[in-house]
């Protein structure tokens, strides 16, 4: 499977398990994660810090998320079973966005409140980005390759609680 492939897997797997519970990232402790998977996360981010577990389950292969932050900035790495990094997330300013994606948002989204912004990377090159809005009481989650076309809104759901604010 390419890791585009996977990575749209990914997200398609995360919006289900919004709207139907079954797919689920699940929290885990440091000491479930095999020790060979935890070296990679360690030698690829040495320097992370508050660092929270996930696994979910994508193709009959386990995979697992380590949610950090490197100097106030929000990472996320996914690690497959196989102990293959399929890729990783970086925190960026909306700012740092293809004209493209700013042109998209500020047509599609008037008025929408930006909750993060991220650049996606795929064995170790950019491959687009993701940007979360909050608007009408709906939270959208739209991704952009990277010359920043829109590719596809992957989510639109309503707020659940005060804690996903």
């Amino acid at each position: 499977m390419k890791p585009r492939q996977i990575f749209l897997m990914l997200i398609a797997l995360t919006f289900l398990s919004h709207l139907t519970g079954l797919a689920q990232f699940k929290s885990i402790k440091q000491k479930d994660i095999p020790i060979d998977i935890y070296t990679t996360f360690t030698r690829a981010f040495p320097e992370h810090e508050e660092v929270e577990f996930f696994t979910l389950e994508l193709d009959k292969l386990k995979v697992y998320l380590f949610d950090f932050y490197i100097a106030d900035v929000g990472m996320k790495l996914f690690v497959n079973e196989n102990n293959k990094i399929i890729r990783y997330q970086e925190e960026i300013d909306f700012k740092h966005l293809p004209r493209k994606a700013i042109e998209t948002f500020q047509k599609e989204f008037t008025g929408g409140k930006i909750l993060r912004v991220d650049k996606i990377n795929v064995q170790g090159h950019l491959a687009g980005y993701i940007l979360t809005v909050e608007k009408d009481e709906k939270r959208y989650e739209i991704e952009f390759n990277k010359e920043g076309e829109k590719v596809e809104l992957l989510s639109t759901r309503f707020k659940i609680s005060p804690n996903e604010q």
